[in-house]
């Protein structure tokens, strides 16, 4: 039932947890005697509340193979495990007190607790602590983890085939900072069974004092770490400088996967946007990471010591990734498909959290060998529908068709009626048969459509979409971009049907007509890292263009802009430094624009900065947004667009939930709310933002921005206040249930 909350069941029962996935949290109540959790599905969207005797007073710290890991809250030496669905619960021994710099963050399950087998590994910055929990004699075993003499810290971990993989970071022996200098390391860490075995790091078992142990019996297990010569599939990602980058380790199917989240902070909170997500599977034959661009039909959920994975299920789309962000008390969902991503619906019980959420999926063993089967056979399908059907004007369909009445028209008459068919109906046309297509000339560019064309790219080897906003049922077109398929990119900027695009392994840029073919390459070697922005100001094959390159990420009070005049093969580097109490930090949703000999960008706090061209160089000034009716509201969105001509500045607060625009006259250095578009229309995104004058009068005073529901683009009206779609009387407060296209642009 969607978005219903059930009553609160004082009894102790627990929901009936099915193979979907659960999130689990606690809501600590210092005046009650129990605290309350909330088991809440993304399968059908619904929300029980609990009081469960196991959970009280202990905090969930992970969960591992359909199991909890918990620890106590008064006492943080009390660890113990405990099974939702059997309601099993296995008191540990008591830890010694650890130091804050040593408390555990990983945790670990070499196999699931039902044999002695099983060892859970606690691991800390500089060494693990192991036991068996389910033997009788259980004691805790602490062991240094150290690697050429530097320390390790285990950051993320799966285990595949018995064997620990593990993203850890190599500190020096001599630095205490979890903050100072260290790097990433790929690892393999194995069980060791045996006092004969000889380990090729530091790894000795010690007692909690920290003198060796001399006992045979504690050297019964140990952990043997070997740094593999496999670089993280992260390093491999040059990209621009966002605040941080989630990284994670998980199994699926049997497979380690790497995943690695690309996020654009959003100010004055921990939450973030998800601009890219990259998945590697890790190939234990070649040794190598191989990224993968499809999941079949199955989903992986990301969360801190809680990674795991599940078939499509109701709600829980195939080819996914979802990933809980426990600032801002949302579910992001990543469609790989489309490279796409948005909120999923919240829900009133869904935020404040004391512990959690984590992910719970029940352990089942026996889904794994025909899930596998069908994972891989799908996968192979849906190569092969991508395949066919990604093709430059759908020149897969192009058959005979004999018995089409259409082919007995006479051509003239034929030609009259594509000339008059919208570009996609004229496009398909051509690709019905090969006589259509040799006879009927290529539509020009958006013919009979009154509108831009929304584009984003669909797979990282040219594939591309275009919609269009107000067509019948959002018909499309799937265009393959003319340039080669090793480059994997995404739109920087786009202007008069010119594309920017650079990739993602690499800083290589390029530019190209999406319409013409005509494209050239940027040189790189010269161009300063880092740039959070691009735009150029005409045609890149215009004698007068000039392209911009902006970074302000990182130090506030400098901006550094690298600028490339037509015909030049080397970029200049300027640094501006910002006095004053305003400062500039770029982010990628600028949204820059040209105006008459200077470029316009807007920060991610609505700051205005504006590049001035002269003749002897360029100036460079910073001016203080528009003011906040609450300065704890972040501005996620800003674009800089053309109102006739005129710039205009778009600030989006709050996932959507407020929408303003502005003009600033920079004489007195005073912004102007806007209330109406008059009779135009603007679209907005990350690349292109423009006005167009509105030929229907029901069309006027719309914003069309980068997100969807459904097959439908999304608008929002300054008249109503609220986001609509063309074809639903429905309408919408905020983004919540709406699919977002990075890195997406107009044409």
């Amino acid at each position: 039932m969607d978005n219903q909350i059930m009553a609160e069941d004082e009894k102790y029962n627990l929901p009936s947890i099915d193979e979907s996935p659960w999130l689990l949290g606690t809501h600590e109540n210092k005046n009650s005697k129990l605290e309350k959790q909330t088991f809440f599905t993304i399968n059908n969207n619904t929300s029980y509340v609990k009081k469960i005797v196991e959970l009280h007073g202990k905090s969930i710290v992970a969960s591992v193979l359909g199991w909890l890991i918990l620890r106590d809250r008064v006492n943080s030496t009390i660890y113990s495990l405990w099974n939702p669905i059997t309601r099993n619960s296995i008191i540990l021994p008591d830890l010694p007190d650890l130091p804050a710099e040593t408390e555990p963050e990983t945790y670990i399950f070499t196999s699931p607790p039902f044999t002695d087998q099983c060892v859970l590994l606690l691991f800390c910055k500089g060494f693990v602590l192991f036991c068996n929990p389910m033997k009788d004699d259980c004691n805790w075993i602490k062991q240094r983890l150290e690697h050429e003499g530097e320390i390790v810290k285990i950051s993320r971990a799966a285990v595949v085939n018995g064997d620990i993989y593990a993203y850890a970071d190599l500190f020096d022996d001599n630095d205490d900072n979890d903050h100072g200098c260290f790097h990433t390391v790929f690892a393999r860490l194995t069980m060791a069974v045996g006092s004969d075995v000889s380990l090729n790091n530091s790894v000795n078992s010690v007692n909690f004092d920290g003198s060796d142990v001399s006992s045979d019996a504690s050297l019964n297990n140990s952990v043997n770490f070997e740094a593999l010569s496999v670089e993280c599939p992260s390093s491999r990602i040059v990209y621009k400088m966002f605040h941080r980058r989630p990284h994670f380790l998980v199994e699926a199917c049997g497979n380690l996967y790497g995943v690695s989240i690309i996020p654009r902070q959003l100010l004055n909170t921990d939450g973030y946007d998800i601009l890219k997500v990259f998945v590697w599977r890790f190939d234990l034959s070649e040794m190598d990471w191989v990224q993968v661009e499809s999941l079949g039909d199955y989903a992986i959920l990301l969360g801190d010591n809680c990674c795991t994975w599940c078939p499509a299920r109701g709600r829980i789309e195939g080819n996914c990734v979802y990933m809980v962000n426990l600032a801002s008390d949302t579910i992001h969902q990543y469609r790989l498909q489309d490279i796409s991503y948005g909120f999923l619906s919240s829900h009133d019980n869904f935020q404040s959290f004391s512990d959690g959420p984590v992910w719970f999926m029940p352990y089942n063993p026996t889904r794994l060998p025909s899930l596998e089967k069908t994972i891989a056979e799908r996968i192979q399908d849906t190569h092969v529908i991508e395949n066919s059907k990604h093709v430059e004007e759908l020149e897969t369909m192009n058959r005979e068709i004999p018995k089409s009445l259409l082919l007995q028209l006479p051509l003239d008459v034929i030609t009259l009626i594509a000339d008059r068919l919208h570009w996609f109906d004229c496009m398909n046309l051509r690709a019905t048969c090969k006589k259509f297509l040799s006879k009927i000339p290529k539509p020009k560019w958006k013919a009979n459509s009154s509108l831009p064309l929304f584009m984003f790219l669909k797979s990282s080897d040219g594939i591309c979409e275009l919609w269009d906003p107000c067509y019948q049922n959002n018909g499309s077109v799937i265009k393959k971009l003319p340039y080669s398929t090793s480059v994997v990119s995404t739109i920087e900027f786009s202007k008069d049907g010119w594309l920017m695009l650079r990739s993602h392994e690499g800083c290589y840029l390029q530019y190209m007509n999406l319409f013409t073919g005509e494209s050239g390459e940027y040189p790189t070697e010269s161009l300063a890292p880092g740039h959070s922005s691009f735009v150029f100001s005409s045609s890149p094959t215009s004698p007068d263009c000039l392209t911009i390159g902006i970074s302000g990420i990182g130090h506030h009070a400098h901006v550094t802009i690298s600028l490339l005049r037509a015909k030049e093969d080397q970029w200049f580097t300027v640094g501006f430094e910002i006095e004053g109490s305003v400062d500039f930090q770029s982010h990628y949703n600028s949204s820059p624009k040209y105006f008459d000999g200077s470029f316009h960008f807007l920060d991610e706090n609505g700051n205005l900065g504006i590049l001035k061209m002269e003749n002897d160089g360029c100036s460079w000034e910073v001016y203080k947004g528009p003011p906040q009716e609450d300065e704890d509201t972040n501005r996620s969105e800003c674009y800089v667009a053309d109102l006739n001509g005129q710039p205009i500045y778009v600030f989006i607060e709050d996932v959507g939930c407020k929408i303003e625009l502005y003009t600033f006259d920079k004489n007195e250095e005073v912004w102007v709310e806007v209330k109406s578009l008059g009779d135009f229309m603007l679209f907005v995104s990350s690349a292109s933002s423009f006005s167009v004058a509105a030929k229907d009068s029901s069309m006027r005073n719309r914003i069309y921005l980068p997100k969807r529901i459904g097959n439908e683009m999304v608008f929002y009206s300054l008249d109503t206040g609220k986001y609509h779609t063309p074809s639903s009387k429905e309408s919408y407060e905020n983004y919540h249930g709406m699919i977002s296209q990075s890195f997406s642009c107009w044409v």
